[in-house]
């Protein structure tokens, strides 16, 4: 980077105008006309738009580099050390991780951040949230108009009855594996995310309860009779 344009060498970067964005803000040169100060207001704005982002990605490429340096650590305790060494919310520097690592590059939209952190924290999958995006484009929804369609049109999500192999310990393998595939990184999801999951599994409770009551029986009865 040229180092006159890398704020933490020399504390300013140049705007049109000799104007300069600074560590503490805005050093105007004078007043600023109004295509300069138009100029000042864009800039702010791609600020803060891709604010969120950045952080996310430079947190999701921590965790990387750290656990192939550490093997053994946990995204959780990585994310603290994280957040603590560069004086950010853990819960802030959680959340950014957490939609960065589920909308990669190449999935993310040019609607908002936030948009995007709405859509990860319904706890859908990437196939369910780019559908929800493509519907973001073309209504062009504000994210409270976003949840409001999330809150109308989905229902929590039910565990289908799995196909019936006659071995009683595959079809709990089988109970085991999705339900493992659902907690997968949950320290790092908000609130309603976790209570989406936790409504996901709670036909897993009942599906168990039924695998046990066949299996303490003679017959290769079906789930739906042992229920």
């Amino acid at each position: 980077m040229n180092p006159v344009m890398d704020p933490l060498k020399t504390g300013a970067i140049s705007m049109p105008g000799a104007h300069q964005l600074t560590l503490t803000g805005i050093r105007w040169a004078g007043q600023p006309t109004d295509k300069e100060f138009a100029a000042a207001d864009r800039l702010a704005q791609t600020i803060d738009r891709i604010y969120a982002w950045v952080d996310g990605d430079l947190s999701a490429e921590y965790v990387r580099r750290e656990q192939y340096k550490r093997p053994g650590m946990t995204v959780q305790t990585l994310l603290h050390e994280y957040a603590l060494a560069r004086t950010k919310q853990v819960d802030a520097v959680k959340h950014r991780y957490g939609v960065s690592n589920f909308f990669k590059h190449e999935h993310r939209s040019s609607i908002s951040w936030s948009h995007h952190f709405v859509l990860w924290g319904a706890g859908l999958d990437l196939r369910q949230a780019l559908a929800w995006i493509k519907k973001c484009e073309q209504h062009n929804w504000r994210v409270e108009e976003l949840r409001a369609q999330l809150k109308r049109e989905l229902r929590p999500a039910t565990l289908p009855e799995p196909e019936i192999h006659g071995l009683f310990p595959v079809e709990l393998q089988e109970a085991v594996d999705w339900v493992s595939g659902r907690l997968d990184e949950v320290d790092t999801m908000p609130i309603a995310a976790v209570q989406a999951i936790l409504r996901d599994a709670h036909p897993l409770v009942e599906f168990v309860d039924r695998l046990r009551a066949r299996a303490a029986t003679p017959t290769k009865e079906s789930i739906q009779s042992a229920a």
